[in-house]
């Protein structure tokens, strides 16, 4: 009798797990411009499909069929999991001729708030990469204290052509976002949308022969303060998170809205594109699948782990991306451990055909 129930009842959380996997799941579809808390659910998805894994394990040392249940399911999810962690790490080796470039995207945290003598600024300028992408670019106008635009620019000696798009400017101070290549841009251009700070912009760069769009983006942030942070982790109450939920909603909603604009500008480049930057968002959200719709995600096959990209206190994340057309090849996809900003930078090598 005592067994049974016992059976039943790990049944009973079995299905119960495998349903909230699918609700996870759902934030995929669901825009949370629509669907306000569809948002929430994606932020579960690892905890839950590890839930169903050791269902799956229970079952089978006690050599029940229900092992199904869970098994299907992360096999149904199961490129989900990949965008989330990656076990193995490939080697790729391309036949296909092609000029390989190194791409770095970085949210730089202003340069430790425009330090003269920021080491963010020394690592990016000795990263040697052919292309960098920057989010939170900024500088201060009083140069004789702070980091000045002429002294980035000094630091950057290496990387001819840039285009720095400034959403704020105000007492000195200006923020942004910010596209160096050691290729020359034939174009540049902001792309429209609501928002007070955040800012994506793309580039064309001439490589040769052949023209590449690089998308460089900062999606709207959560709005959460230090306060709010610090808040949380002290204590949870009603209040502090019903606060952080609205927070949270209102910031979700604004960066679907902008992903799916931009999700527009991709898809209509007349060039091949590479797509970096601070999304603000997992792989399993509304936002990621909009940017990465057609395009592959560098840090499957060629990532490890879970590549965290955001680190502060309690919360680490996967945030910051670098997607390619599908037919370029990815290798040495690399998240540099220095604590420098709050964000770590992420380089790859894309190898991109002829």
């Amino acid at each position: 009798m005592i067994r049974s129930i016992i059976k039943i009842g790990a049944l009973s959380f079995n299905i119960i797990a495998v349903v909230a996997l699918l609700l996870s799941v759902s934030c995929l579809y669901l825009s949370p411009e629509k669907y306000h808390f569809s948002a929430y659910f994606g932020m579960a998805f690892l905890l839950l499909a590890f839930i169903n894994f050791c269902f799956v394990l229970f079952w089978v040392i006690h050599l029940k069929w229900h092992f199904l249940i869970s098994l299907l399911i992360l096999l149904l999810f199961s490129n989900n999991l990949r965008t989330s962690v990656s076990i193995f790490k490939e080697k790729k080796e391309s036949k296909i001729e092609g000029k390989n470039i190194k791409i770095l995207t970085y949210n730089v945290m202003l340069f430790n708030y425009y330090k003269k003598d920021s080491k963010i600024l020394d690592y990016v300028a000795a990263s040697d990469a052919d292309i960098i992408c920057m989010q939170e670019f900024g500088y201060h106008k009083n140069g004789r204290d702070f980091l000045s635009k002429e002294k980035i620019l000094t630091s950057f000696k290496n990387y001819p052509y840039h285009y720095i798009n400034i959403m704020f400017d105000r007492k000195n101070v200006t923020y942004g976002v910010a596209t160096f290549s050691k290729y020359p841009i034939v174009h540049a251009e902001q792309i429209k949308y609501d928002s007070k700070f955040n800012s994506s912009v793309f580039t064309d760069i001439k490589m040769g022969n052949d023209t590449v769009r690089i998308f460089n983006n900062h999606l709207e942030s959560n709005k959460l303060t230090k306060k709010d942070k610090d808040n949380l982790s002290e204590k949870i109450d009603s209040e502090i998170v019903s606060l952080m939920a609205e927070k949270l909603s209102v910031a979700t909603a604004i960066r679907a809205k902008q992903a799916e604009i931009v999700a527009g500008k991709i898809a209509e480049s007349p060039y091949k594109v590479i797509v970096c930057g601070d999304f603000n968002d997992i792989p399993v959200s509304y936002v990621y699948r909009k940017m990465s719709k057609n395009l592959s995600d560098s840090f499957v096959g060629s990532g490890s782990g879970m590549g965290i990209t955001f680190r502060d206190k309690l919360y680490r994340f996967r945030i910051d991306y670098i997607l390619t057309n599908k037919n370029f090849v990815c290798s040495d996809y690399q998240i540099d451990n220095v604590k420098y900003s709050d964000h770590y930078p992420v380089s790859c090598m894309v190898k991109i055909p002829e």
